[in-house]
């Protein structure tokens, strides 16, 4: 059940102003009201509040969190999960340097799909590219979570993306980002002591830094010359079973 209203008033310096004002219950029974400047936006939001109400997922922007309180409880969240603390530390840079500072005041409810896309191109400008994919993720799964927890009806960032550039990607050169074979083999004659085991082990298994931080004697077998990643560890030394 709604209504809209027009709402005018006079201001101090004598102006005349008027506004559109939606008057509804929502699926709580509570009746809310929503201003709008003009009579086509007042009428378009009721449409789809209603419909919202109706399927028993509308927030109204009054009783909605913020961004910022969204994304403390999506942090928290993960935390309680079980994530490894780098992954933890890594949402909570996203967070406090990227999302927060441009959409951390926004209320869940009235965050846009358009106003996600201005955040998106933010970040492309300030950012690399990789980087501000990431941080886009961290938007979505922030608000992900606040769709499962009932902050909010629906997530807007899910159509927005950020491909990669195949314009700008070239192809990796040898002795800018990768060693020769040569350079390789002198590597190996300087390093000493577990520093050699160490690089010989990077550089002939391909292990990712967390699979080498839980590699222990255990997991190899120098008569078969196997080794097993049974573990991983993080750089704060917590591990986890791979």
């Amino acid at each position: 059940m709604a209504s809209i209203r027009k709402r005018e008033w006079t201001t101090r310096t004598g102006e005349q102003k008027e506004a559109w004002v939606v008057d509804y219950v929502d699926q709580h029974g509570k009746r809310r009201p929503k201003t709008f400047s003009t009579k086509k936006d007042a009428e378009a939001w009721k449409v789809n509040a209603l419909h919202e109400v109706q399927q028993g997922i509308h927030t109204a922007a009054s009783a909605s969190i913020t961004v910022a309180e969204a994304a403390e409880n999506w942090l928290r969240h993960v935390e309680r999960e079980g994530r490894e603390r780098a992954t933890l530390a890594q949402y909570r840079q996203h967070v406090c340097k990227h999302i927060n500072p441009r959409l951390g005041g926004h209320k869940l409810a009235v965050l846009t799909t358009p106003r996600v896309n201005i955040f998106r191109d933010e970040l492309l400008a300030d950012v690399s590219r990789p980087l501000a994919r990431k941080v886009l993720v961290s938007l979505k799964s922030l608000l992900r979570e606040s769709q499962r927890r009932g902050d909010v009806a629906q997530n807007v960032a899910l159509g927005v993306s950020i491909g990669i550039d195949k314009r700008t990607k070239r192809k990796l050169k040898a002795r800018v980002d990768i060693l020769t074979p040569d350079e390789i083999k002198r590597l190996i004659v300087a390093a000493i002591g577990k520093w050699r085991a160490l690089l010989i082990t990077v550089i002939f298994s391909g292990l990712r830094a967390s699979e080498l931080r839980g590699l222990r004697w255990e997991d190899v077998d120098l008569k078969r010359g196997e080794l097993h990643v049974r573990q991983r560890a993080d750089r704060y030394n917590n591990h986890w079973v791979a």
